[in-house]
């Protein structure tokens, strides 16, 4: 089993956050999630991550807040237990890019959309972590009062 850290951020605009569509290199899965990805030698640490992530897959420099949920999930695929940060961006500059350009060759999901989801809207749309059909969306109410365990999930197809 290979063993990865993530970095990922949740970036907030008018009742929306923003997500990316990702394919599964192996399965071809389709799923949405906060922009974000794994940790690579030349990041200091796991803030540049998730800084250089959000540049690279929506086209935005971020300004982090602070950590706000770690999530564990294994891709039965990949054989790999990944470990994942989230945070809470304080701003943003910049422009989303509607479409990115893929790329087939990655070890890991491909982002090939990038988009702002409402509450109502996001329930329609597979996502990960799972928290942000439901409980996230209070925890936008509340300021993001803590840093929460998301609890372990398995991938399996």
């Amino acid at each position: 089993m290979k063993h990865r850290i993530r970095a990922g951020v949740i970036i907030l605009q008018d009742d929306k956050v923003l997500l990316v569509e990702q394919s599964h290199p192996i399965t071809e899965d389709i799923w949405w999630t906060p922009p974000g990805g794994g940790r690579e030698v030349q990041d200091t640490d796991i803030f540049a991550c998730a800084i250089r992530e959000a540049k690279e897959e929506c086209g935005l420099d971020v300004e982090l807040d602070r950590i706000i949920y770690i999530r564990e999930f294994y891709d039965v695929a990949l054989d790999t237990l990944m470990m994942e940060i989230y945070f809470l961006a304080k701003s943003y500059q910049g422009q989303t890019r509607p479409e990115i350009e893929g790329n087939d060759n990655l070890p890991y999901p491909a982002i090939t959309r990038v988009a702002w989801v409402d509450q109502e809207s996001i329930k329609a749309l597979d996502v990960f972590p799972e928290i942000l059909t439901d409980d996230f969306w209070e925890d936008v109410k509340a300021g993001f009062p803590g840093v929460r365990y998301l609890p372990m999930h398995v991938v399996t197809a």
